[in-house]
């Protein structure tokens, strides 16, 4: 079955303005060319309301959420119904989020200081990762291409982090955008310096991981391959009596390394 990642995006009116674009095409575009590429289906969609965070899981049942944009120890900034930032607690994240526990496996919080949301989440999901400390775009750009590099080639989310968390050196230095919520004046100058310290990435981990169910996917029963074969019934004596021409679907699927595919029969 196919993993779903979705990707979340919010960057309001009135925070200050993020280049996530070039986030969300690296993200895509690892995924694109791993070797893996088809065990994954990626959805993106902008986290507007605290009904379409809601609305978004429930429709896509993805196995990876992914979240760029806005953060702060209190938690995430979306938009309220003027397209204003509004924050988003935690208190009410960890909440939704403990009610896709049984789909959902790891939440990657590619934000500022989302350190204590990935805590409390993990207490509910498998994985969470989240950001100590302010996060620059060059740096949040490198950790999530290099996380789904990895991803895309199979590993598991322990090592994917630690890939991701090892291309986040040497790109530490200043000049780039933080994605710590700053207010802006209409005049789009921020109120407040930005705090040039940058992010160190957090995996945290549930002690007792829990069995993640897929969806159930019919598409791919409707696009069965046929294929004959012919069952023969024999005696006690191993005589054939009977023969007769049946006919089966089945479906492949490649499990990336090693060139391995999973083969399934349905008969007819």
């Amino acid at each position: 079955m196919k993993k779903t990642i979705l990707i979340l995006v919010a960057n309001p009116h009135g925070s200050d303005s993020l280049d996530l674009l070039p986030e969300v095409h690296k993200l895509k575009e690892a995924l694109k060319r791993a070797s893996c590429k088809d065990q994954f289906d990626i959805k993106q969609e902008e986290a507007l309301q605290k009904k379409d965070l809601r609305r978004h899981i429930l429709e896509h049942n993805p196995q990876i959420i992914h979240y760029c944009g806005h953060g702060t120890k209190e938690g995430l900034i979306i938009h309220d119904e003027n397209h204003q930032a509004q924050l988003l607690d935690n208190e009410f994240l960890v909440n939704l989020l403990e009610n896709f526990a049984d789909c959902v496996e790891c939440l990657v919080l590619n934000a500022c200081e989302t350190e204590p949301l990935a805590i409390e989440v993990v207490k509910h999901l498998n994985y969470a990762i989240g950001m100590n400390r302010v996060v620059k775009d060059q740096s949040a750009i490198a950790f999530a291409e290099a996380f789904y590099d990895a991803i895309g080639a199979g590993k598991e989310i322990e090592k994917a982090f630690e890939l991701g968390k090892n291309a986040v050196l040497g790109t530490t230095s200043g000049g780039n955008q933080s994605r710590k919520l700053i207010a802006v004046r209409e005049d789009d100058s921020p109120v407040t310096t930005q705090n040039q310290q940058y992010l160190i990435p957090v995996l945290y981990k549930k002690q007792h991981l829990s069995p993640i169910s897929f969806p159930s996917n019919q598409s791919y029963i409707q696009n069965l391959s046929n294929f004959d074969f012919e069952f023969i019934t024999i005696n006690n004596y191993g005589e054939v009596i009977s023969k007769q021409v049946r006919q089966a679907k089945y479906f492949t699927e490649s499990l990336g390394e090693g060139g391995l595919f999973n083969f399934e029969v349905h008969n007819v």
